[in-house]
């Protein structure tokens, strides 16, 4: 078994897997999504998932007529039919089939589209000696013209970004707000270390409430772990002591080169290194925790 598509309720198979040219995805990136993860057949921070899901659709005033169970029970038909229990789950809402024009149609109905493939993990040495990124030249959206709240289908900038990349052998990207402050990666949050204190960009400065930033910055907030939000330029992120990126596909991932710019001396760095263990203890007391819903 493999990768599966649910589209409004039906599992296909990829290749099997079609929507209409017309559908508004397709016409004008009119849609949001999400990715989740499973571990061993589990859905991860799923409520939370689902929460910021209702918020890009309200963003953007898609209807969308399925309550949290209904969806999540349609996610789980997925990830059974692919036979896997460690997963990679995306989901896609798109306004729907319209003619082409930009006023979409009273009382259509949206389109539901749930992808699940196997979770193939990251190197490993990329956890032991750090990922290695740069600085884009491409800009992270104003909050002026979209809403960073809204995880929407339009990621033109953040493809350039990882372009850069790519071009220049690196990870990935980071991206600066248009006012030059450090606000996130290509897909993923930013934190930095230094003299102790965690330091990530502010939500207002246009990033993405990421569902595994919250999750870090509650666990440094319980180890004692002082964490600053804020408006920060990046050389107080070349300057630091450690640096890691966050998301739901990479965790905790340690960042040991920004440019030409090595971070610290040793990657990944002691703050680091234990937030990485206490989300994996978070996560495992999920996925061994019959205790725990989803």
């Amino acid at each position: 078994m493999s990768t599966r598509v649910n589209i409004n309720g039906t599992v296909f198979l990829p290749e099997e897997a079609r929507i209409s040219v017309f559908d508004r995805a397709v016409l004008y990136g009119d849609g949001i999504y999400e990715t989740l993860r499973t571990y061993d057949g589990r859905l991860f921070l799923y409520d939370e998932h689902f929460r910021r899901l209702q918020s890009s659709l309200a963003g953007l005033e898609i209807p969308f007529s399925m309550n949290s169970d209904e969806l999540y029970n349609e996610i789980m038909k997925t990830v059974e039919a692919t036979g896997h229990r460690d997963t990679m789950v995306r989901l896609l809402i798109t306004r729907g089939i319209s003619p082409i024009n930009l006023n979409p149609c009273e009382n259509q109905s949206s389109t539901l589209i749930i992808i699940v493939e196997k979770y193939k993990p990251f190197p490993q040495d990329l956890y032991e000696k750090g990922a290695s990124l740069v600085i884009a030249q491409a800009r992270r959206n104003s909050p002026k013209c979209l809403s960073p709240a809204i995880k929407s289908l339009n990621l033109l900038n953040n493809f350039l970004a990882y372009r850069e990349a790519i071009k220049k052998k690196s990870f990935d990207s980071l991206l600066l707000s248009i006012d030059d402050y450090v606000a996130e990666g290509t897909t993923f949050n930013v934190f930095w270390v230094k003299d102790g204190v965690l330091y990530t960009p502010d939500e207002k400065v246009g990033i993405l409430k990421g569902t595994t930033r919250d999750i870090v910055c509650l666990l440094a907030e319980q180890a004692g772990i002082e964490c600053n939000k804020g408006f920060f330029g990046k050389e107080s992120m070349l300057e630091s002591d450690e640096c890691f990126i966050t998301s739901t596909l990479k965790e905790i991932m340690p960042v040991a080169q920004i440019d030409t710019k090595k971070i610290g001396y040793v990657c990944p760095g002691d703050i680091t290194g234990r937030l990485m263990k206490l989300f994996q203890e978070k996560r495992d007391e999920f996925m061994y925790n019959p205790a725990m819903k989803r």
